[in-house]
Order: structure tokens, then C-alpha cells, then sequence
């Protein structure tokens, strides 16, 4: 077995320039591969994290006719026991209820359509961080009065209105009747990267909402239970965070035994579907780019052992004629392949390992380098990405490029163990 090795490492070393460029393909294309992976396994849960971060949450509750309507009839107006519920679990972290409308704001002349979002500030900062993306100047709804508003920045610059300016809010109230908020001075502007907040979003205190769009004392009520007193159990969605989302499926088990069976309890998956579709379609991407590094690996494999072959032939005929098996023919072209497969994947390993640990410190500023709009499609706040190496998937990456450069290998290598003694010595070579 050594002197069939030491032939095979001494042939890789016969024409080291074309060796030297079977192990570079293996090294780049194995790299890249490394990287992207690595890259995709940071930015998913990057992707995760702001989606959910910003706005959404893990989970959300609300009822199902809202789900399929987003009405006001269709919204929660008894609902401080599920509030209570909510708040005593101990697996939730943080919760806000929201009291969404829709409507027009209005300054001066100017006017536009825009989602009426009713929030408790205090609640909502710790579920979501739209506090953390207000322009400078601004509030979200900070103090004690609560009878200010905060925009979008599009929404600003669209009605051409600035922090301090007051807006008119006009949105259909419970009673199909319209009622007109405000004016209602701008104390904030908000600026996420995200067009379904930055293009359509007012956010104004839940309860100040509440009152002006499920109260109305001019209505006389035939059913008591019908009628809205307390606005605290006023809202349209309950959106919340966990401690832990391995745990997700448990808390929803715990919140549904203990709120009514006529609300729905929703997680961040099933609201957004769109985005577990997108992960398999990165797994996809990620085999076909695995595809097309093995093609590279395994034509450059391929063209240097049978290179290699054609080159020896009258050697392989001399080795035939001393009594060398066919197998140890065909052992000894494998060998050869696999010399330079491991030497490409032990460079590739680390040069590949080497740049994802390198980008893992220093992050990839995606928002610089694609461009904010490209990146506000991906739901990208935090736009730097951190790759991620996970061992597992590097190392099952170099086993089924070995297997490939093995396999291919076997071609030439039965070519080389089938010639015929006395014409493989009379060739040319």
C-alpha cells in the first residue's frame, strides 16, 4: 500500500502547475461555498430577529374574523382578561395591545391614506423598537399627555409636515359614522427602512383612539353588553415576545387554556409564511451553488488524472508487465485524486473558515453595500449580518466533495488499469 502512495503523491508532484490549479479550483469554489452558507446562516436569523423585532413579535392575538377582516367590528373590546393572561405567563417577555384603524391624516392642503395604529408606549417599546428608529428631535409618545401623534418619515414628507406641525386625523369610528381626531401635534417621525411604516403608518396613544372610536355617548344602547365603558380592554391584536422561542409552541398551549377559545393565538411563522418559503428557497439556492462548485471540482479533477493517464501510458504498461494488478492500478490514479481533493478541501476549509471567522467579528454591512431600498425588501434593520459557521454542514460539505473527487477519479483510473502491457509500452509517453 506505501509504494502505490508514495507513486500516487509523486505523480501529483510531476506536473505541479496542473496540480496547483485542480487545488485552486477545489480551494475557491469550496470557499465560496463556506461563505455563502455561513453568510446565509447569520442573515436568516437576522432577518428573523428585525422582522419580528421591529413590529411584529412572536406571537399574536386577535380574533379570527379580524384576521380574515381587519374591521373594527371584528376587534377585541372586552379583552382584559386575555391582558392579564398574557402578562402572568411567565415565558412572555413583553407584550402591547394595538387598536388599528384606517383613515386619512391631513395638514394644511395636504393629505394622505395611512393605518391609524393605537399603542401603549410604554408596552410597545418593549415588544417592538419603533422607539429606536424616531429621528432626532422626536418622541414616541413620551409624558403624560398623550394627545400627539407620530409619522412615518414618507408620510411626513408627502403632507410636507414637520415635528411641532398638527395633524387632522379622519377615520371611520364603530358607529359607521366618521369621527375627526386631533389636531394632534407631530412628536415624532419615524424613520425604519420598512415602506409599510415609513409610507402608511400613524401611531397615536390606544386609549385616546379608543375613546373617540368605540364611545359615543349620543347612542342609546337596547343591549348593555354591547356598549364600551372601559377602553384598557380595547384592542384589535396582542402582539408579544417570549423569552425564548424554543419555547413558542408551549406558551401558545399555556395562553390558549387560558384565554377564551374565540381569539386566535398566532406565531411569527404562520403570520409571515412568506418568509419560511424564502428559507427553502435558500436551501435550494444553497445546493445549487453546492452543485456548481462539485461540476468545477469534478471537471478539474477529471481533466488532470486523465491528463495524467495519457501521459503514462507506457508506464502503466511497464507496471502491468512487472505483475501490478488492475486494482492497484486503479487504487494508485485514486490516490492521486485524492492528494489534491484533500489538499484543496484543507485550504479551502481554512481559508474559508478563516473569512467567515474574520466577518463574524467585524460584521457585513449589508445596508452599504446593496443599498437601503434593496434592503428594506428583506426586512434588514440591523444591516450588518454576522456569519455563522456551523461545523456540521463544513464538514458533511468536504466529505461529499471527496466522495465526488474519488468517484470521478475511478474513470480514468479503470482506463489506466485496462490497457494492454504490450501496446500501453509501445505507445508514445
Amino acid at each position: 500500500m506505501g509504494i502505490f502512495m508514495a507513486i500516487a503523491w509523486r505523480n501529483v508532484l510531476r506536473n505541479p502547475k496542473r496540480s496547483l490549479i485542480t487545488i485552486f479550483g477545489i480551494t475557491v469554489g469550496l470557499t465560496a461555498l463556506i461563505f455563502l452558507w455561513s453568510l446565509y446562516e447569520g442573515l436568516i436569523p437576522l432577518m428573523a430577529d428585525n422582522m419580528t423585532g421591529l413590529f411584529m413579535g412572536h406571537m399574536q392575538i386577535a380574533t379570527p374574523q379580524y384576521i380574515d377582516k381587519p374591521l373594527l367590528e371584528n376587534a377585541i373590546v372586552d379583552g382584559g382578561g386575555i391582558i392579564e393572561a398574557v402578562a402572568s405567563n411567565p415565558g412572555v417577555e413583553a407584550y402591547s395591545p394595538r387598536l388599528v384603524s384606517y383613515g386619512l391624516v391631513s395638514f394644511g392642503d395636504n393629505s394622505q391614506g395611512a393605518a391609524i395604529n393605537g399603542v401603549d408606549p410604554e408596552l410597545e417599546s418593549g415588544v417592538g423598537r419603533l422607539d429606536d428608529n424616531v429621528q432626532e428631535g422626536g418622541t414616541f409618545l413620551e409624558g403624560d399627555d398623550r394627545r400627539g401623534v407620530v409619522v412615518g418619515a414618507d408620510i411626513a414628507r408627502n403632507i410636507d409636515a414637520g415635528l411641532g406641525d398638527e395633524v387632522l386625523l379622519v377615520l371611520a369610528n364603530r358607529f359607521n359614522s366618521l369621527s375627526y381626531i386631533g389636531p394632534l401635534p407631530i412628536v415624532g417621525i419615524i424613520k425604519s427602512n420598512m415602506p409599510e411604516i415609513d409610507n402608511s403608518t400613524v401611531f397615536v396613544d390606544r386609549e385616546m383612539l379608543a375613546r373617540e372610536l368605540f364611545i359615543d355617548t349620543g347612542v342609546e344602547y337596547t343591549n348593555p353588553d354591547a356598549e364600551v365603558t372601559d377602553v384598557s380592554g380595547v384592542f384589535t391584536t396582542l402582539a408579544l415576545r417570549v423569552h425564548d422561542q424554543k419555547n413558542l409552541e408551549a406558551i401558545r398551549a399555556e395562553l390558549r387554556s387560558n384565554i377564551p377559545d374565540s381569539v386566535s393565538v398566532r406565531t411569527w411563522g404562520e403570520i409571515a409564511p412568506w418568509f419560511e418559503n424564502m428559507d427553502q428557497f435558500r436551501q435550494a439556492f444553497s445546493y445549487i451553488i453546492l452543485s456548481i462548485v462539485l461540476l468545477i471540482v469534478v471537471a478539474g479533477i477529471l481533466n488532470t488524472v486523465l491528463m495524467s493517464v495519457m501521459e503514462r501510458t507506457r508506464e502503466f504498461g511497464i507496471m502491468r508487465a512487472l505483475g501490478t494488478k488492475g486494482w492497484q492500478i486503479t487504487l494508485t490514479v485514486s490516490l492521486e485524486s485524492t492528494f489534491l481533493g484533500l489538499i484543496g478541501i484543507a485550504c479551502g476549509s481554512i481559508l474559508g473558515s478563516g473569512l467567515v471567522l474574520l466577518f463574524s467579528y467585524i460584521g457585513l454591512d449589508l445596508y452599504g453595500k446593496l443599498g437601503a431600498s434593496m434592503m428594506s425588501q428583506f426586512y434588514i434593520f440591523d444591516t450588518v449580518v454576522y456569519p455563522a459557521l456551523d461545523l456540521r454542514l463544513l464538514i458533511n460539505t468536504c466529505v461529499i466533495i471527496l466522495i465526488a473527487v474519488i468517484l470521478v477519479s475511478l474513470y480514468p483510473a479503470r482506463k489506466a488499469a485496462k490497457m494492454e502491457p504490450v501496446s500501453a509500452i509501445k505507445a508514445l509517453g
